[in-house]
């Protein structure tokens, strides 16, 4: 009896081995089947700035750099080191007066200091005089900028003191001054070849629609032999793609403001592309700023003059070539820190004039023929079906020329092993109604799918295989979710910043129960006309019956109530919204509810706003006159 039994424990032993052994030598084929990549036990820092400096600090923008304005608090910034640091520290002194002020006088020359403070000791570690003829002189404005690079063992409880002392006889009132945020490069964390920290890239592309991209057609199962969008068809063979993403409004500074403080436009303020964000919203920007990344934006549009959190900003490319060559040579210089940054591109933003070679590709056998799309609107032209349906080959060709582009980004993360170390977001603002609702070309004011559907594809670091998503999602749930894989231990962040959005980690990892209660909510007019998404529905609501204007300055209608089979009938034609009282009458009230809850503008107000020169202001107003927006 004794042998049979060992018999059997020896014969479980062997395949327990054996499975032990398959299992270990092939990991790999069950890896791909799971989403392990998504487990985050903590973000490893390597570098050490001010937290929430955004939130407790004035700060002014110039040259491209915001900077930390010492001159509403006494004449200085206080950071106080709340851990050992043995490591570099970085920053820029700079020192700005505008010519047109004529009642401020430069002083002769100033004192800066920074030092150490350790209750009442004090250890000085730059004592410089700056004079007036160190000044540069610029078309608009007198500035200074120095760099300084020490290298000190910074301990827990000092207090690093940046400060500022002009003569006593001098009149400052008038001139800017302050430091870029100072960063501490831990030299310890650097030297560990083992050490990991995942980079994160934002790609969001103005006016994209869904329905456009191959592999979206893909998976609505639509025969065509052509994409105009083979790179990031391939992007998203190893991506999670959500087939259902809604932006909360139709207009893109609105929406990206949505996308990064996790608010619906009427809690931000943030209605009109002409608005700028005027009270402290925590962001993605702020979050990834806090967690030690180096965060910069560039942009073919003036939008972000305002936005808080991001360090450097570089506005008005004229082109997505441009913006994309600057990108790689960034990422050149910033790929040995952990970093965040955000290209919003305008390749397929109208007017829609791709090279010519694209269309060669597309239309071959056609002339090549650009439309001036207003007075299309405005009945001043007139055009045949055919002609529309040409137009809209030229919209795909501005996607199928910046989608050529793109790769020059994925092909310089992949080169410099890069790759597998980002997360890379790649989505849109909102889409376009390309002349399918009310005779627009363009978005603003559409509730439609059109103009509402926008494509989400995230990579994940190591991720190796592609993921689907059916549920319905909300651009604002792109912060939550990264605030939830790149998380500080040390901090309580999900209790700390209030989302609007859901964290799609917890769709990813099975719990889809809320997503699929969830009503996503998007609005024009001040949120007075609402939209609401619910299982494949779309109720439209108009209770004023108002009438709104496109940017062409033409009525763009909508009936009182307007109910869709969204997910059935994707350019919403058929109204049903008298077959489905039930269904309408429990969205209506879902409505009312929203406009208590979210309906009004939920601000932290403090006294702290980030300036910005008229000129620059002025700068961004021209630029939105260029793209259309404005007149």
């Amino acid at each position: 009896m004794s042998i049979r039994r060992n018999i059997r424990i020896s014969i479980f032993l062997l395949c327990a081995i054996f499975i032990s052994g398959f299992l270990f030598f092939n990991k790999d084929i069950f890896s791909t089947k799971g989403t392990s990549f998504l487990n985050r036990k903590k973000i490893i820092q390597i570098v050490k700035t001010p937290r929430d400096i955004f939130k407790t600090h004035p700060i002014f923008f110039t040259e491209n750099k915001n900077v930390i304005d010492f001159t509403e608090n006494n004449n200085q910034f206080i950071w106080d080191l709340d851990e050992n640091i043995n490591g570099s520290l970085k920053f820029k002194l700079v020192i700005l007066k505008n010519k047109n002020n004529s009642k401020t006088v430069l002083p002769k020359f100033c004192q800066f200091y920074l030092f150490l403070k350790n209750g009442k000791h004090k250890k000085f570690l730059i004592q410089k005089k700056f004079t007036f003829n160190q000044f540069e002189e610029r078309r608009k404005y007198f500035i200074l900028v120095k760099r300084f690079k020490i290298l000190h063992n910074f301990k827990k409880g000092n207090s690093l003191v940046f400060k500022i002392e002009f003569p006593k006889s001098s009149n400052s009132k008038g001139v800017l001054f302050g430091v870029t945020i100072p960063k501490i490069q831990k030299l310890s964390l650097i030297n560990n070849q083992n050490v990991y920290h995942p980079n994160l890239i934002i790609i969001s592309i103005d006016t994209l629609r869904s329905d456009y991209l191959g592999l979206y057609k893909k998976l609505e199962n639509e025969v065509f032999d052509f994409s105009f969008s083979p790179n990031l068809d391939e992007f998203s063979n190893k991506a999670v793609v959500f087939k259902n993403t809604y932006t909360p409004l139709s207009a893109t500074w609105p929406a990206l403001v949505s996308l990064f403080t996790s608010k619906y436009p009427c809690e931000h303020g943030v209605m009109y592309n002409r608005n700028q964000l005027q009270f402290y919203f925590d962001s993605i920007a702020t979050h990834m700023l806090n967690l030690g990344y180096i965060t910069l934006s560039l942009h073919g549009n003036a939008y972000g003059i305002k936005f808080p959190g991001i360090e450097e900003k570089y506005n008005f490319f004229n082109n997505d070539i441009d913006l994309i060559k600057y990108a790689v040579k960034i990422l050149q210089r910033d790929c040995d820190f952990p970093f965040f940054h955000w290209y919003h591109l305008m390749g397929v933003h109208a007017a829609y004039v791709p090279p010519k070679w694209v269309m060669s590709i597309i239309e071959k056998d056609k002339p090549y023929r650009l439309y001036k799309l207003g007075n299309i609107m405005r009945g001043k032209v007139e055009v045949k079906p055919a002609e529309i349906e040409y137009i809209r080959k030229l919209y795909a060709g501005e996607l199928y020329n910046l989608d050529f582009e793109l790769n020059k980004i994925f092909n310089f993360l992949k080169i410099n092993n890069l790759w597998e170390k980002t997360m890379v977001i790649v989505t849109s603002d909102h889409g376009e109604d390309l002349y399918q609702h009310n005779k627009n070309f363009f978005h603003y004011p559409s509730l439609y799918n059109s103009s509402l559907k926008i494509p989400l594809m995230i990579k994940f670091p190591f991720q190796d295989h592609q993921i689907i998503v059916e549920e319905q999602v909300s651009l604002l749930d792109l912060f939550p979710t990264i605030v939830d894989y790149f998380r500080d231990n040390k901090k309580k962040d999900t209790d700390r910043i209030d989302f609007s959005g859901i964290s799609l980690l917890t769709l990813l990892n099975g719990e889809k129960d809320q997503f699929q209660k969830r009503i996503i909510f998007a609005g024009a007019k001040r949120f007075e006309i609402i939209s609401a998404l619910y299982k494949g529905w779309k109720l439209i609501y108009n209770p004023k019956g108002l009438i709104i204007n496109n940017h062409v300055g033409l009525p763009y209608p909508y009936k009182k109530i307007e109910l869709y089979k969204s997910n059935e009938d994707f350019f919403e034609e058929n109204n049903v919204y008298k077959q489905n009282f039930k269904l309408v009458k429990e969205l209506i009230k879902q409505i009312n509810n929203f406009k208590v809850q979210y309906n009004n503008l939920k601000s932290n107000k403090t006294k702290y706003h980030i300036k910005t020169s008229k000129e620059f202001s002025r700068k961004a107003l021209e630029n939105l006159k260029t793209l259309g927006y404005i007149k």
